[in-house]
């Protein structure tokens, strides 16, 4: 009896020490959110008195896949000589920061450089050195979808012009600060790929390499090219709250949050340093709860979003039938609402899917690709092409970031002009 006595009395103190524990959390949660909130409020303010400024990406809010091909285009500029000064210049740069022998021995000479081909955000391929080169863009920190990048690897094996050797391939995951992916979205591939593999920062990798090393080498001649640079530094700069015309603002920010944190009733540097390190900890906990929250909420959206489509949408002809995804043998992972018409008797979808972000997609039989296509059918896929600017096997498709009503206003009328054409 004395022992069951004990064993509750220790059970009940341990519940006790939980819901302690849990109130602590929330109570440090409210503390920082309140303060964030706070100095939100005192960087507009402060912002306000700032001497105006303009930057054109700003103003366009751009997603990941936007980052990717602004990294695309730079990678494909080859100077009046024909070299690729900017690829070679982002390689040499790899090769100082990486320490295995495997990354000291990248060759690109002829490349081809895609962006979103195949869903891989950032493609090198030199055929020539049989040289492949895989960059994930995670600046804005979003999740890894399953198994991704060994799903990006096999897709670099089994490259219809090469089937590359793992020794041959490489990946490169960009983020922010420089974070390592989930151990999942390896597959089984993480230890064979530990020493082709590199984690590359926005913040202290890009920023620097385009700063310090690209800038420099950009030709007289090419001031679009410069202006273009220049304006994608400072979005980057203003992304991490350290433009130089800042400066002022931050340091009025960061005594207003040190007050806010009580740092100045603190005259030992060890614990105002723990304080912020408690700080940011609380923060960064915080952070991942929403960004979790974000991703559920993205979801619900998603499916809210998919039931209102297919209650309301009327397809404009006998043509076409609502894609019945739920029923059909075709990949339907991510697909949230489509319609099916024919291609040379074949069935074709235009479907509305999301991943990370939505995207609208033609899901083509393969023997369309490499069968002689009826002239109908020819007509069909140039209009597809005006709208959706990315190809891969039997897909054809766009990314809307999260714009509901952008990718559905895009499948309406891609609709309609494909009535037309039928």
């Amino acid at each position: 009896m004395a022992s069951n006595m004990s064993a509750s009395t220790s059970f009940s103190s341990s519940v006790e020490l939980l819901i302690a524990f849990q109130s602590e959390m929330l109570q440090a949660y409210n503390s920082i959110l309140d303060i964030a909130q706070k100095a939100k409020k005192e960087h507009d303010r402060l912002q306000d008195q700032e001497p105006y400024q303009i930057n054109v990406i700003d103003e366009l809010h751009i997603n990941e896949n936007a980052h990717s091909r602004i990294l695309s285009k730079l990678l494909q500029y080859r100077d009046p000589e024909g070299r690729y000064i900017i690829l070679e210049s982002l390689i040499e740069f790899i090769k100082g920061r990486g320490s295995s022998k495997e990354l000291k021995n990248i060759s690109i000479k002829s490349p081809c450089v895609t962006q979103e081909k195949g869903r891989i955000d950032l493609w090198v391929r030199d055929y020539s050195t049989k040289t492949a080169l895989i960059f994930e863009n995670k600046i804005y920190g979003a999740g890894d979808r399953d198994k991704q990048l060994f799903r990006y690897i096999e897709k670099t094996r089994n490259d219809r012009k090469h089937r590359f050797e793992d020794s041959e391939i490489f990946v490169f995951y960009l983020t922010k600060f420089g974070d390592d992916p989930s151990e999942q979205t390896w597959g089984a591939e993480k230890y064979n790929f530990r020493n082709r593999y590199l984690a590359l920062s926005f913040r202290y990798h890009i920023l620097h390499w385009l700063k310090s090393i690209v800038i420099p080498r950009i030709p007289q001649k090419d001031d679009y090219l410069r202006s273009a640079i220049l304006q994608y530094v400072d979005f980057l700069e203003g992304l991490f709250d350290i433009r130089e015309i800042n400066k002022s603002l931050n340091m009025n920010l960061q005594k207003y949050i040190s007050d806010q944190l009580g740092l100045s009733s603190i005259s030992d540097p060890d614990e105002r340093y723990q304080k912020i390190e408690e700080a940011i900890e609380d923060l960064d906990e915080l952070k991942n709860a929403l960004a979790k929250m974000k991703d559920q909420v993205f979801k619900d959206r998603t499916k809210h979003y998919a039931k209102k489509w297919k209650s309301c949408y009327r397809v404009p002809s006998k043509k076409f039938k609502v894609y019945d995804y739920d029923n059909d043998e075709w990949e339907k992972e991510d697909i949230l609402f489509g319609v099916e018409f024919e291609c040379d008797e074949k069935p074709t979808h235009l479907v509305i899917g999301a991943d990370d972000n939505l995207f609208c997609q033609v899901q083509r039989d393969i023997s369309l690709r490499s069968r002689k296509l009826s002239r109908r059918s020819l007509s069909i896929f140039s209009t597809i092409n005006r709208y959706l600017d990315q190809e891969a096997d039997k897909y054809i498709y766009r990314y809307f970031g999260k714009d509901f009503d952008e990718v559905y206003a895009t499948f309406c009328k891609l609709v309609k002009a494909i009535d037309k054409e039928i």
